[in-house]
């Protein structure tokens, strides 16, 4: 009788099972369609971070990159170059995706900081707060559509925080990526008039893989005529990377709507 609707439905995807795929609490190939995620793949590094893509922006005015670094002559360009270049400044977004009451996309920072849909231009979002130096802390989403419904997502529960363990070759780390929140689902939805709420109440689940070793080619940056001199004993040639382990966990399982 209220403003509030909450679809609910179990569907199964009948294009066969990915090598590797990860078997849902509903079982292998099914999917739970109820409440809603925003999801995200990091990216470099998360966004919210010190030197992550937010702050970034913010300390170059909109403009991530500055559009050009003088190494030869200045070093403080040549400082920031090597910053960006190595990793320990996030230069790139993070991948930011949502599922919700009818509602689908992507959306990405633009350069006034605000947080835009690609296919939902009149919807609100809000990451509270902006910049968080901690990638596990309380930061959540607030959504407001069209009609006026706000949605909080994350909001104390309903976060799943991932885990990449390093995958060294002894030389050199790949995959680096520490315990970060990669999920935010859906707590509440709130009407327009405020008189109407559903909150969604969420379980500790946790998961955790190894995925197939990996096989690179190393090289060093020697002209060709070099390389027969290069030896493998400094790691260069082919490697095994050893298996990469992933862990995700927190309270992100539907127990209950209400």
């Amino acid at each position: 009788s209220g403003e509030i609707n909450v679809p609910i439905s179990l569907s199964y995807h009948a294009s066969g099972i990915p090598v590797e795929e990860m078997a849902s609490w509903t079982g292998l190939g099914w999917s739970l369609n109820a409440g809603g995620v925003i999801t995200r793949t990091v990216v470099g590094g998360p966004d919210e971070m010190m030197n992550g893509y937010v702050n970034m922006a913010t300390r170059y005015k909109g403009n991530n990159l500055p559009s050009s670094f003088n190494v030869v002559d200045s070093t403080a360009d040549l400082a920031k170059f090597i910053g960006f270049a190595s990793g320990q400044y996030d230069c790139e977004p993070d991948v930011i995706s949502f599922n919700f009451n009818g509602h689908s996309g992507k959306f990405n920072l633009d350069a006034n900081n605000n947080f835009v849909a690609s296919n939902f231009n009149q919807l609100k979002i809000t990451q509270n707060p902006l910049i968080n130096y901690n990638p596990t802390g309380n930061m959540y989403w607030e959504i407001v559509d069209e009609q006026g419904f706000t949605y909080t997502f994350g909001n104390v529960d309903g976060k799943e925080t991932s885990y990449v363990r390093d995958a060294d070759d002894g030389l050199h780390v790949y995959y680096r990526l520490g315990s970060v929140t990669t999920a935010w689902y859906l707590n509440r939805i709130v009407s327009p008039n405020k008189k109407d709420t559903v909150n969604f109440k969420y379980i500790f689940k946790s998961e955790n893989y190894v995925k197939k070793a990996q096989q690179i080619f190393r090289v060093p940056l020697v002209p060709p005529g070099l390389m027969q001199f290069i030896s493998t004993s400094n790691g260069y040639g082919y490697k095994v990377l050893p298996p990469d382990e992933f862990r995700s966990s927190g309270n992100c399982q539907l127990s209950s709507i209400e």
